[in-house]
């Protein structure tokens, strides 16, 4: 018989045909044909188990300045001051937005409690159109009220207000005067806004050939108003001396 058609025996090793139940040797019963399907079964070894894809790296995200919550105020800072804030916040374990007010919200309090109502001597000097070296004077004159901040002196707003406000009065008051002085001395005008000229003798006040008194604003706050005033009569009054000795009156 061929392969085919025959197997060993178990028992004995004889041949023993495919289509017999008992060894024709030693009569021992042919083991069922294992089930080659379940052989392979067996014989399958579990798959390796497959590692997990790793999860994509993202792009690392550009540093974006950090915008506090209040709108309006942006913090343009650079990546590396952006980095080393937001490490600092996490060592504290707060959020930036907290960070940033807890150190800065002492500091703005000191500056504001500080200055409040003051200003420098230079925006002083604008405000009341003068020089700082005359806010300087009105200082130690008790015109205005001053005081050192962080080594900077700074001049109380309100005083200053109550100056540029008593200034305006005086100047009016000084307008009216000179509107008088013109009337009652017949000239032909009153001109407050020509340039002072250094040309003009020494006096910044002075009738011109055309009879008309001439008296800068600009020279006012320089003068002080009485002065002005002062200056004005004088040249009134040698205006009219001189025009009277000009008629033969004199």
């Amino acid at each position: 018989m061929s392969e085919a058609t025959t197997s060993p025996c178990s028992q004995c090793g004889a041949e023993i045909p495919a289509d017999v139940a008992f060894c024709p040797s030693c009569g021992s019963k042919v083991a069922d044909e294992p089930d080659s399907s379940a052989g392979e079964r067996d014989t399958l070894t579990e798959p390796a188990s497959v590692p997990a894809e790793p999860a994509p790296i993202e792009a690392e995200a550009p540093v974006e300045a950090i915008v506090p919550e209040q709108p309006g105020i942006v913090l343009d800072w650079d990546d590396e001051l952006v980095e080393l804030v937001r490490e600092a916040a996490a060592i504290n374990r707060v959020t930036v937005s907290e960070l940033i007010r807890e150190l800065v919200i002492g500091e703005v309090k000191t500056i504001v409690a500080k200055r409040r109502g003051m200003i420098s001597l230079a925006d002083a000097a604008n405000v009341l159109g003068v020089t700082k070296r005359e806010i300087v004077q009105r200082i130690n004159a008790g015109e205005l009220r001053a005081r050192k901040v962080d080594g900077e002196w700074m001049v109380d707003r309100t005083t200053v207000g109550e100056t540029e406000e008593k200034t305006g009065d005086r100047d009016a008051q000084l307008e009216l005067d000179l509107r008088e002085l013109t009337a009652s001395a017949g000239l032909d005008g009153l001109d407050l806004d020509s340039r002072t000229s250094d040309s003009v003798s020494a006096t910044l006040c002075y009738v011109s050939q055309q009879g008309v008194l001439v008296c800068p604003r600009e020279a006012w706050r320089k003068l002080g108003h009485k002065k002005v005033l002062q200056e004005a009569k004088d040249a009134v009054r040698r205006y009219l001396r001189r025009r009277d000795r000009d008629l033969g009156r004199l």
